[in-house]
């Protein structure tokens, strides 16, 4: 449950930040409204999950931390 709210969070977080900032009353009400059906479309999708797999779920951050440029992976070269 933790790492289901932890992942709705980070969802979450970059709306929230827009808001303390003020950003949101740059967007049109349409744009404000599909990102609120987006954000509660993934809380469903989140809520409908049983079991969680681990490695999938680390997997899938670290490939995005990856693409994002956060974190870089060292490719481990083989000795033969």
């Amino acid at each position: 449950m933790l790492i289901q709210q932890d992942a709705f969070d980070a969802l979450l977080e970059p709306v929230t930040l827009m808001s303390r900032a003020g950003l949101t009353d740059t967007l049109d009400a349409h744009a404000m409204r599909a990102m609120l059906a987006s954000l509660e479309e993934a809380r469903k999708q989140i809520a409908a999950l049983e079991d969680i797999n681990y490695a999938q779920l680390i997997s899938w951050l670290v490939n995005l931390a990856v693409s994002r440029k956060i974190i870089r992976l060292k490719v481990a070269e083989r000795g033969e």
